[in-house]
This record gives structure tokens, C-alpha cells and sequence, in this order.
């Protein structure tokens, strides 16, 4: 799938390291949200997937300075 959407979309990433840390970084924060949102800032679902989303978006888009 990954080599799919960089092909799709022109875009060039590590397939072998991303995918799986981009999977981890999602299950960890459904994993463990109660005990990493904790506090008065109470973050919510749609704040933590606004974030992720951004986070991984800009992730897919870097390129690495020559």
C-alpha cells in the first residue's frame, strides 16, 4: 500500500521503516490515550486525529535537503 500511494502521488519514502512507524505511533495513542492525555488541556479524540493526520501528512511530504 505504501508503494502504491507514493507511486500515485509522486512521492518518495522509506516504505519498510515508515509504514510500520506510522502504524505504531497510531496504535500506541488508541493504546495508551488515558494514560498520555491526562491533565486539565482534557485533548480529545478529534484534536488527537487533527494532529496525527497533520503530523503524518507532513511526514509523507518531506524530502530529505541534498
Amino acid at each position: 500500500m505504501g508503494d502504491a500511494m507514493q507511486k500515485a502521488h509522486g512521492l518518495t519514502f522509506d516504505t519498510p521503516a515508515s509504514v510500520p512507524s506510522a502504524f505504531l505511533m497510531v496504535t500506541s495513542v488508541a493504546l495508551f490515550k488515558d494514560e498520555l492525555f491526562t491533565g486539565p488541556s482534557n485533548i480529545g479524540r478529534e484534536r488527537i486525529i487533527d494532529e496525527l493526520t497533520r503530523m503524518l501528512t507532513g511526514a509523507l511530504l518531506y524530502k530529505r535537503a541534498q
